[in-house]
């Protein structure tokens, strides 16, 4: 079972003013501005210098979390005198997780049997310690370590977290099979 333990979510906003940074809590960022989300581990990410901007979520944990990062930097303008408008709605842009299968193989035997299987996988040990299994229904990415740990990227949506489930559970039989 894939436990998400943290999203990105994005958004539009569009500002009275595109001047935002003389706002103290929001500082410069390499890919634009930050303002981190106050007794919380989500920060938002805003690009962009006109008056529409790109708002990006990163780490809360459901989309309840999200939209209240959300207002609490929409409240955070409001006190700096700046209104915001959201123009369009919050959406998950990528869903990250993690999971734990039951290995009978190690890695390199896995690799062959998912391979002849059809997956599309790659497994360079000297790169990257884990399998690397990339689906398009959903289209995720399954990293697999040899402890049994995978690690789930890609997902787009809650809903494909069944579908990634189904997937997991099919490489976990062939990761059984003797």
């Amino acid at each position: 079972m894939i436990d998400i333990h943290t999203a990105i979510y994005q958004t539009t906003i569009r500002l009275d003013t595109a001047d935002i940074i003389d706002i103290d809590t929001i500082t410069e960022h390499q890919n634009g501005l930050m303002y981190p989300i106050p007794n919380s581990n989500s920060k938002i990410m805003i690009a962009g210098y006109n008056k529409e901007r790109i708002i990006q979520i990163y780490g809360p944990k459901s989309k309840e979390e999200a939209k209240e990062a959300l207002e609490t930097f929409r409240e955070e303008l409001r006190s700096n005198n700046v209104d915001s408008i959201i123009v369009d709605n919050l959406t998950p842009n990528n869903l990250a997780g993690k999971a734990t299968i039951s290995l009978t193989h190690n890695l390199e035997d896995l690799f062959t049997i998912l391979l002849s299987e059809g997956y599309n996988i790659e497994y360079e040990p000297e790169q990257f310690a884990a399998l690397i299994i990339k689906c398009s229904d959903p289209n995720v990415t399954f990293s697999i370590f040899s402890t049994g740990t995978v690690m789930v990227q890609g997902l787009s949506d809650w809903e494909d977290l069944d579908n990634a489930n189904d997937e997991l559970s099919c490489i976990e039989e062939y990761a059984g099979l003797s």
